[in-house]
């Protein structure tokens, strides 16, 4: 197969979506009061395209005389819609969340820290992890899912596979 045509033929194959995160502000307070997240396909052939999110707050914290302790909250309806717009390519759908979820999760995450504190734990962390998982049938209609994870600029495609398993495992668990 001539090189040119090999390379047209991985194009083919090759799906990129790009997610972004839009954050919504009270102009009175100048705090976040929301997020919508918005799914786009770039390029590649795709169809039965499925999106979902998975919001979890990481609790990290050691208690004196004991292991690490390490785990996870699920937060369901964190976002609470996935809007589809029916398009092909360019957006296809928008990930919605009610209107102070963002702001309610820092003051959850925040109270969290401080009850921990209280129990002479020697030190606390409370994370924010939202997951995409988008699971389409591609052009030789294989099963494929991709899962990323939220950034403040954007998403990052989870490509190693111990990342990807953890997420996975995440999904299963909830």
């Amino acid at each position: 197969m001539p090189r040119d045509k090999k390379k047209w033929n991985t194009f083919l194959i090759s799906l990129h979506f790009k997610l972004n995160n839009f954050f919504f502000w009270n102009k009175d307070t100048t705090q976040i009061k929301g997020l919508e997240l918005e799914v786009s396909k770039i390029d590649g052939n795709a169809k039965n395209i499925f999106v979902s999110s998975l919001t979890v707050l990481n609790v990290e914290f050691d208690l004196p005389r004991r292991d690490d302790i390490n785990d996870y909250i699920f937060l369901d309806d964190f976002f609470h819609s996935v809007v589809y717009t029916g398009n092909l390519d360019g957006k296809i759908c928008a990930i919605k969340g009610f209107s102070n979820n963002y702001l309610s999760l820092r003051h959850v995450a925040n109270e969290l820290k401080d009850i921990i504190k209280k129990d002479s734990a020697d030190y606390a962390v409370v994370s924010q992890e939202t997951y995409i998982e988008i699971s389409y049938t591609d052009f030789i209609n294989k099963l494929v899912v991709n899962y990323y994870k939220l950034s403040p600029v954007g998403a990052s495609l989870l490509y190693d596979s111990k990342s990807k398993s953890e997420v996975k495992h995440l999904y299963k668990e909830r």
